[in-house]
C-alpha cells in the first residue's frame, strides 16, 4: 500500500541559482542605483556643492534659528504684524487678522519679522522680535536680537543664547563663506507682490480669521 502523499502549508525556500547557473547575458547587466536616469543628465551629483544652488521656496519657517546654524537677514525686507505663538515641540505661530485680535487677549503679540536666510540648503526664514513697548526700558534680549538682525545683514553670523546675561552671543566664520543665493521672486519690482508670496509661505493653514479658529477656541477654553 503505497503511503499519501503529506500536504504542508509551509511555503518551500525559493532556490537561488547559484553564480555559475546564471546566464551569461544576465551577468554582464548591471542596475545602476539609478536605473533608466542617464547621469549626464544630473545637474547637481554627489560631492557637489548643494548650498550654492538657486531654489524657489515652498514654505518658509518662522523662528530664530537655531544656535549652530549660519544665516544672514535680507538687507531691506521686514514687516510688522501681529501674531500668537503656540508654544510646543516645534513652535507654531499664528497670524491674527484685526477684528479677532481682541479674542486672543495678551497672547496676540505685535512682531517685527525679518526676511533671512540659512546657510545650509538656503532655506528662508522669518526671524521674529516682539515689538518694544514705547516709554519702557528695552530688555537686554531685545537690544541684543537687534544687534543680530543689524550684524546678520551685513554677513554670516551664528548666534548662540547666553543664559545669564539674557542675550545672544554674536559669531562671526574664520573664513570668506560665499554670499547668500536669495530666490528669484525677491527681485519683482512690485513690494505687495513680494510680500503676498512671503506670507503665503509662512502663514498658509495658520491664519486666524473667525471666531470659531481652533487656536481662539483653546484660548477661551470651549470645547466646540
Amino acid at each position: 500500500m503505497s503511503k499519501k502523499k503529506e500536504i504542508s502549508n509551509v511555503e518551500e525556500t525559493p532556490v537561488v541559482p547559484s553564480e555559475a547557473n546564471v546566464p551569461t547575458e544576465e551577468k554582464k547587466k548591471e542596475i545602476s542605483p539609478l536605473d533608466g536616469i542617464p547621469y549626464g543628465d544630473i545637474d547637481v551629483g554627489p560631492g557637489e556643492d548643494f548650498e550654492n544652488v538657486r531654489r524657489e521656496p515652498s514654505y518658509i519657517k518662522i523662528g530664530k534659528p537655531k544656535g549652530q546654524q549660519w544665516f544672514q537677514v535680507h538687507p531691506t525686507i521686514q514687516y510688522r504684524i501681529c501674531m500668537v505663538k503656540r508654544e510646543g515641540s516645534s513652535d507654531e505661530y499664528y497670524v491674527v487678522t484685526k477684528p479677532f485680535i481682541p479674542l486672543c487677549g495678551r497672547q496676540a503679540i505685535v512682531y517685527d519679522l525679518y526676511l533671512g536666510i540659512l546657510k545650509t540648503g538656503n532655506g528662508l526664514i522669518l526671524y521674529p522680535v516682539p515689538q518694544h513697548v514705547e516709554g519702557k526700558k528695552p530688555m537686554p534680549w531685545y537690544t541684543s536680537a537687534l544687534e543680530c538682525i543689524d550684524h546678520a545683514r551685513k554677513g554670516w553670523i551664528r548666534a548662540e543664547w547666553i543664559r545669564d546675561s539674557n542675550s545672544w552671543d554674536i559669531l562671526s566664520p574664520d573664513e570668506v563663506f560665499a554670499p547668500p543665493i536669495w530666490p528669484d521672486f525677491l527681485n519683482n519690482s512690485d513690494e505687495k507682490a513680494i510680500k503676498d508670496k512671503i506670507y503665503g509661505l509662512a502663514f498658509r493653514g495658520c491664519v486666524i480669521n473667525s471666531e470659531d479658529h481652533p487656536v481662539i477656541k483653546d484660548l477661551k477654553g470651549r470645547i466646540e
